[in-house]
Formats: structure tokens, C-alpha cells, sequence
């Protein structure tokens, strides 16, 4: 597949104006592979009405789409960054994002696009929407929002606060919330690894699930089982509690909660940790025979 590098001569051959605003916009929907290693003072869109071209934009070293322009990717396109810098993103139907250096400020996945980011940056927000899959396998993102049946799976990078609200569902075995994990609405939750650096806040119908042993609630052993709201209200009127252990994967959790309404935590121990639990209990009545 042919390899096409934008230049400044390029972008005056392709670039439009719109009349009156000063707006320029690139658009790439031929299949091929095109390389911006420039600053582009235009919108850029890949695959616009344009399914089944698959085709590639890629943002090495400097590439760079300042503010006010976006880059966006639509059905099929695919957009990979390894340097460069982008303003906003927006992943769109079912476009792929691949993210392993460079900076973006805000990237918005929606349409069941697809995001890999094993590095780089996000310094604003990443917002996962409307059945969108994001994996995190490295990078650094400030806020990720979860919500609309989105799907995030972390494995490690570093998120600064993450929050799932409404149907979103959110896997964390490896990596760290820098500061609080919030879990709203109807979202699921599972975490069996990694570290939270902040508060965990469980509210409405929310569910969040903790695969570990060795729990212990304001330092009283809690084996397994599910915490709820001890008054039943919303969490602001909730005491703080305390909820130590170990993960799944080693990593220790260590962190106040508070849970509101019908939201709740349900710690699940670890197979050893049943395994050890089933041999104790074979031996207690063992003995009492």
C-alpha cells in the first residue's frame, strides 16, 4: 500500500476554505497510508462517508493539529499516533485509534470505535461513549470518563480520576487511579489489580467488584460478601469507611468508600483463598465428628 507523506505543498492542494471563516479541512478516504509530519491548520477526516476503505492516517514526531482543528476518524478509518500532537480527537462508527507516544487533549470515542493506548498522553479527557472499547496498556490519561454502554479495560498507564456512570462497564487489573475512582448510575465495575490513589465513591444502582483476599473493613476481617449504604441515603451523608486488602494480582488496596442508595461492593476472594477456605471448613467438621 502506498505510503503518502503530507507536506505544505500537499495541504495547499487539498485544503479547502470555507467562505468567509478561515476553516480548513483535509479529507482522506482513499485506502491508502498517509503520514502527517507537519503542522496541519485544518480539520482532518479519514473515511467520512466512506465505509470500507480502511484508510490509515499516521501522526509521528512532528505531526501536530493545533486548536481549533480535530482529527476524526469514521467507519473503518484507522488513526495511529507515535508523536505527534492533536488538539482533539474524535473516534467515530467503527474507526481504530492507536496510541503509543505523542499528546492529545481530549479524545472522544464513540460508535463502537476502538482505542489502544499503550503510551502517550491525554491531558484533558478521554471520554468513552456509545459502545466504544478503550484498552489502556500504557500512557497517561488526566480524566476518563466511562458512560453509554462503553467498555474500558485497564491494564496499566495511569489515569489521574476515573469515572463510570450509566451502563458502562470498566475492567482494572493492572495500572493506577492516581486520585478517586467513582462508579454512578447502572456501570459495573471490577477491579482485581493496580492501585487507587484517591477515594472510591459507589452510588445510585452502581456495582463494584473486588477479586482479592484478606479484607478488612475499618480493620474488622470481611472476607467476602457485599457492603452496602449503612443509612440508606446518598453518599454525602455516608461515614467515611476503610477498606484494606490484597488484590488479586499482589497489589494492596488501601482507600476510604462511602457508597449511597442501592449502589454496593462485593468483594470476591481469590480461588486460593476459597480453596483455603473449603479445606478449613472440611477440617472443622472433620474434627467435630
Amino acid at each position: 500500500m502506498k505510503n503518502v507523506t503530507v507536506t505544505i505543498c500537499l495541504m495547499v492542494a487539498v485544503l479547502f476554505m470555507a467562505a468567509g471563516q478561515g476553516f480548513g479541512r483535509i479529507d482522506f478516504a482513499d485506502g491508502q497510508t498517509h503520514n502527517i509530519s507537519s503542522v496541519i491548520d485544518a480539520t482532518v477526516y479519514v473515511d467520512y462517508q466512506a465505509p470500507g476503505m480502511q484508510t490509515t492516517v499516521n501522526l509521528p514526531n512532528g505531526g501536530y493539529i493545533p486548536s481549533p482543528y480535530t482529527l476524526a476518524g469514521y467507519t473503518n478509518g484507522r488513526i495511529n499516533i507515535s508523536g505527534g500532537t492533536v488538539y482533539e480527537l474524535y473516534t467515530n462508527n467503527s474507526s481504530q485509534v492507536t496510541m503509543s507516544s505523542g499528546a492529545v487533549t481530549n479524545l472522544h470515542a464513540n460508535d463502537t470505535s476502538l482505542v489502544t493506548m499503550s503510551g502517550g498522553t491525554v491531558s484533558g479527557y478521554l471520554d468513552a461513549g456509545h459502545y466504544s472499547h478503550v484498552t489502556m496498556f500504557g500512557g497517561a490519561v488526566d480524566y476518563l470518563l466511562a458512560n453509554n454502554w462503553s467498555y474500558v479495560t485497564m491494564s496499566g498507564g495511569t489515569v489521574g480520576d476515573l469515572y463510570a456512570q450509566s451502563t458502562s462497564q470498566v475492567t482494572m487489573s493492572g495500572g493506577a487511579v492516581g486520585a478517586d475512582l467513582s462508579v454512578v448510575g447502572s456501570s459495573h465495575v471490577t477491579v482485581s489489580g493496580g492501585t487507587i490513589g484517591g477515594q472510591i465513591k459507589v452510588i445510585a444502582q452502581a456495582i463494584l467488584t473486588i477479586d482479592g483476599s484478606s479484607f478488612a473493613i475499618n480493620g474488622t476481617p470481611f472476607t467476602s460478601g457485599e457492603i452496602k449504604s449503612i443509612l440508606g441515603g446518598t453518599y454525602n451523608f455516608e461515614p467515611y469507611r476503610t477498606l484494606t486488602g490484597t488484590l488479586a494480582n499482589g497489589n494492596t488496596i488501601n482507600n476510604q468508600f462511602r457508597i449511597g442508595d442501592d449502589a454496593s461492593i462485593v468483594l470476591v476472594p481469590e480461588p486460593t483463598t476459597l480453596l483455603s477456605l473449603s479445606l478449613g471448613l472440611c477440617l472443622i467438621r472433620r474434627f467435630r465428628r
